[in-house]
């Protein structure tokens, strides 16, 4: 998905111009997309195979020149790969069966999953007493030259943007809405080259009006948003095979049916409705759209939002921020927002626009525009005291969708992203700076306290200064809340270069050294040799690695970069409130073993809430059901005032 987006961006196809090497993976490898990249790419593609249960990589296969299909390759060291048939039989070269790994990067399993973990992970019948095989469910084959090839699932498990799902589940949760009779649900070509998206045909009861809105929110209160499909289809009945099962094959073409819909599309009302909506159906595949459809109901997301927003800059010649999807999230509105921005507009003739597509207006210097705006709506309704979260090291804050989803109906809730992110002004140097300026935007918002506030990593931080700010002038903070946010002097042990050494050396140990254990003397040295001359190639290569967001020419990587100085100079001062640290149970090797991350003593109050998941994930699925829990839980513990000023000096008394 991201290697499709690079090759649509004018700044995505600079970048690939100075790579060494590209490592693609995560996704089927579309050959129109790999000859496309071989054109951009100076350096090394390389396929890269592998699912998580057998720890990320299990085989690559370096491109050489242009082929109709894209092989996943031979297999990494300390990894055996298997061609099975039904019966765990070896299959001829040429002949698709089931592939299952072996070796070294074999996990144990699903936590609390037994029954899942027996039927995934087998005794190997080929390899050491004791040994095991994970069935990955893609059916590959051999080439002539020891090459393997994908070429589907054998089963309906199915990854969506980077996320692999069963689809019987969604059927299952699908069929429980009381208007369901049957379903089906499949995964077709999405928007973006490469990407897949899932679509449900459905069958109503007799009688039953189903609406998209309706089988959508159905889904949304029982299952995370990446297994919602983007579309659903009704039909008067399944197609079905001779024997009565249902026949997917002969299922209609997306669109074919009658359209899902709880209301009618409305149609454009000028020309530059027109010109979205077109954009619109391009980018997200569907069609049709109306003005007052939502984007992320059709199943944008933030990928497509960088391209829809590239098409409207190529087209219009006016670049907006990502997050005024939040704000303007439908055709019209957003073309409310194009007309603030650029009045012309207003008066658009379909021959300007057809003029201009691919020669956006030149930019203003960043000195030269207005400061940029931080606050974003993500869901501003509700009546309880807003929750005000804060951008992470990224700087945007459409990673925060997925908890947005999960908090409570009556919250509302108002993200800050950074200074600098979409280039529409010069990023800030200090946390003091970044916290002065967050006041003054959530203040529009919410005129006095009680504050509640947090964010993500060193969003969290930045939080915590906005609290001291907010307290010294003598306002109530109630929360303050951290989602795996360091302490600044809670760094690796090393320096960061030395880290990336240490950290590749350990990765290396860890993996060969209960391989010395078991040979037997006599293949020791040769193993040490042979592995040991490897590691400390890798290990030299990264030796020089410069630190994440060091230095760049991009918005995000400049913004970056002014986050991490700020981050490394700022120094927190004892707060008198409470904070809620809440800490991933797996933490990056490298950080000392602190369960309070730094933070002990400097806070009055301090609690931390272990969330199973690695650092800095929580806030995506599936660990954010968790986090969401929690954090609803003590907002909904926190009293309401009576009656809250808001911005325009009203007052919303409390139902």
């Amino acid at each position: 998905s991201l290697a499709s987006m690079l090759v649509q961006n004018g700044d995505g196809i600079e970048a690939l111009g100075r790579l060494q090497q590209l490592l693609v993976g995560g996704e089927a490898f579309p050959p129109a997309l790999a000859a496309r990249l071989q054109e951009l790419v100076p350096g090394a593609i390389v396929n890269m195979y592998g699912p998580t249960e057998t720890t990320i990589w299990s085989s690559t296969h370096r491109l050489a020149g242009q082929t109709e299909t894209i092989p996943i390759g031979r297999p990494i060291a300390n990894t055996t790969l298997y061609i099975l048939d039904e019966s765990m039989n070896p299959v001829p070269v040429g002949t698709p069966g089931e592939l299952y790994i072996g070796g070294d990067g074999v996990t144990d399993g699903y936590l609390d999953r037994p029954e899942l973990t027996a039927e995934r992970f087998v005794p190997d019948p080929f390899g050491a007493d004791g040994g095991r095989l994970y069935r990955t469910g893609d059916l590959v084959r051999y080439r002539a030259d020891g090459v393997v090839e994908f070429l589907g699932r054998v089963d309906h498990q199915v990854k969506i943007r980077g996320y692999r799902i069963e689809i019987g589940e969604i059927e299952s949760e699908l069929g429980r809405h009381a208007d369901v009779s049957e379903n089906v649900v499949v995964a077709v070509d999405g928007a973006l080259e490469g990407q897949r998206e899932l679509l449900a045909y459905v069958v109503g009861t007799p009688g039953a009006a189903l609406t998209s809105d309706g089988l959508r929110g159905h889904l949304g209160a029982r299952l995370p948003d990446f297994m919602i499909p983007g579309r659903f289809e009704i039909l008067d009945a399944l197609p079905r095979t001779p024997n009565g099962k249902i026949d997917r094959a002969r299922l209609p073409a997306p669109g074919a049916s009658r359209a899902v819909r709880s209301v009618d599309a409305v149609a454009a009302r000028d020309e530059l409705e027109r010109v979205l909506v077109d954009i619109w159906e391009r980018d997200l595949g569907t069609r049709p759209i109306g003005v007052q459809d939502n984007f992320f109901e059709l199943g944008g997301h933030s990928l497509l939002a960088l391209k829809v927003f590239g098409q409207v800059e190529a087209e219009l010649g006016v670049r907006l921020p990502l997050a005024t999807l939040f704000q303007a999230p439908t055709v019209n509105l957003l073309a409310a927002a194009l007309r603030e921005e650029k009045p012309e507009l207003a008066n658009l003739a379909p021959r300007v626009v057809e003029a201009s597509v691919g020669v956006p207006e030149p930019a203003e210097a960043p000195a030269a525009k207005r400061r940029g705006r931080a606050l974003v709506p993500i869901k501003p309704t509700g009546s309880r005291t807003p929750l005000f979260l804060v951008h992470a090291h990224g700087g945007h804050v459409f990673f925060y969708t997925d908890l947005a989803a999960r908090l409570d109906p009556d919250q509302p809730f108002y993200a800050l992203q950074a200074y600098g992110v979409d280039g529409d002004c010069e990023p800030l140097e200090t946390f003091e700076e970044m916290a002065a300026g967050y006041l003054e935007e959530i203040r529009t918002v919410q005129q006095t306290g009680p504050y509640r506030l947090g964010g993500d990593c060193l969003g969290g931080v930045v939080a915590y200064e906005m609290a001291q700010r907010l307290r010294a002038a003598g306002e109530r903070v109630d929360i303050v809340a951290m989602f795996d946010s360091f302490h600044p002097s809670h760094r690796p042990y090393i320096p960061d270069r030395i880290y990336n050494v240490v950290h590749l050396f350990h990765m290396f140990a860890s993996l060969h050294i209960p391989n010395l254990l078991r040979l037997p003397w006599s293949e020791k040295v040769k193993y040490f040799k042979t592995k040991g001359r490897r590691a400390l190639e890798q290990i030299g290569n990264h030796a020089g690695v410069r630190r994440h967001g060091e230095s760049g020419a991009s918005p995000i990587a400049g913004t970056q970069a002014a986050l991490s100085r700020a981050f490394d100079r700022y120094e927190p001062r004892p707060y008198d409130g409470e904070v809620v640290l809440f800490k991933a149970e797996r933490q990056p090797f490298g950080i000392r073993n602190d369960p309070h991350l730094g933070w002990r003593g400097i806070p009055s109050a301090l609690e931390v809430v272990e969330i199973p998941n690695y650092f800095q994930c929580g806030v995506l699925e599936p660990a954010v059901a968790v986090l969401a829990q929690e954090l609803n839980a003590r907002l909904a513990a926190l009293p309401e005032p009576e009656a809250r000023p808001r911005a325009n000096g009203a007052v919303k008394p409390r139902p």
